[in-house]
């Protein structure tokens, strides 16, 4: 199952599992590695979440009244992607169709694709979502990728960011409430794992630019992201373990603790009208 697909154009080496259609090594010219590797804290490395991120209440939804099981961060983590066009050096596509399976927790006819495209020292990840049925397709999206940290770290946010926290008591569901997320001088965050996530993730609204910098303090290596196309970002770290932080785009959210379960009403979540296509994507910029 550990089938994989490597980009390679001399600067970086990306290497993409099928299975997810995940993002497990990105390693730069120095042969350093970008990517959190499978630990003893957490298995996970960069999963893609559709068609939705964080809890779901109860582990279910409906969709036109019916009620479908749900689970946390969706179920494209655990499907096969089809690699449908490759370039060695700079592109690989991966689609997954619905079928028997996912319309146990999706129904409709739909397609996901997930692109990577690597051009010098960045990558960009490109989701798209496509409807092929009569009627309308609700959906989120959203991703996990973890970046490994050597050493003290720092998340840098623009200067003029003025950025709030939407709440969830025992970081589980939303309950409406927001409070300011406070950064530093010129953005700066230390990334201080058992202060930012001693009670679990992080959900961030009120972007003016959607895009963080994670810094290593004594290598200089960094890596940009830039998210343009997500609502939120999500920061995820163990309090245990200061050796990775997640940066998680999103266009999704969890539930809320009234939700009344209903897929079609959930904040946050697309509509795309039969015929149409969503995409939204993400660039990775490796520094140093």
């Amino acid at each position: 199952g550990k089938t994989m697909q490597i980009l390679d154009n001399g600067i970086l080496r990306v290497s993409i599992l099928e299975l997810g259609a995940e993002l497990v090594s990105v390693r730069d010219g120095n042969d350093h590695e970008r990517i959190v590797q499978p630990g003893p804290f957490w298995p996970g490395q960069a999963k893609n979440l559709f068609p939705n991120v964080g809890q779901i209440k109860d582990n279910y939804i409906t969709v036109e009244g019916r009620r479908f099981r749900a689970q946390q961060h969706g179920f494209v983590k655990e499907r096969y992607f089809t690699v449908t066009k490759m370039e060695k050096t700079r592109f690989v596509r991966f689609e997954m169709n619905a079928d028997e399976q996912s319309r146990l927790f999706l129904p409709g006819d739909y397609r996901v694709v997930i692109e990577f495209e690597l051009e010098k020292n960045r990558l960009c990840q490109r989701f798209s979502v496509y409807n092929n049925a009569e009627k309308a397709l609700f959906f989120g999206l959203g991703s996990h990728t973890g970046f490994a940290c050597d050493g003290p770290c720092e998340l840098h946010f623009a200067s003029d960011e003025q950025l709030v926290e939407l709440m969830r008591p025992g970081m589980m569901f939303l309950n409406g409430h927001t409070q300011p997320f406070l950064t530093g001088d010129n953005g700066a965050v230390p990334l201080d794992v058992q202060k930012l996530f001693s009670e679990g993730a992080r959900i961030l609204d009120g972007f003016a630019h959607k895009r963080v910098s994670l810094l290593e303090c004594e290598s200089r290596r960094s890596v940009e992201l830039e998210f343009s196309d997500f609502d939120y970002l999500a920061l995820w770290g163990l309090p245990q373990t200061d050796e990775f932080v997640c940066l998680m785009p999103w266009c999704a959210l969890p539930d809320y603790a009234d939700t009344d379960h209903v897929f079609e009403h959930k904040p946050a979540n697309r509509k795309l009208a039969t015929g149409e296509v969503f995409s939204c994507s993400q660039t990775m910029t490796f520094n140093g």
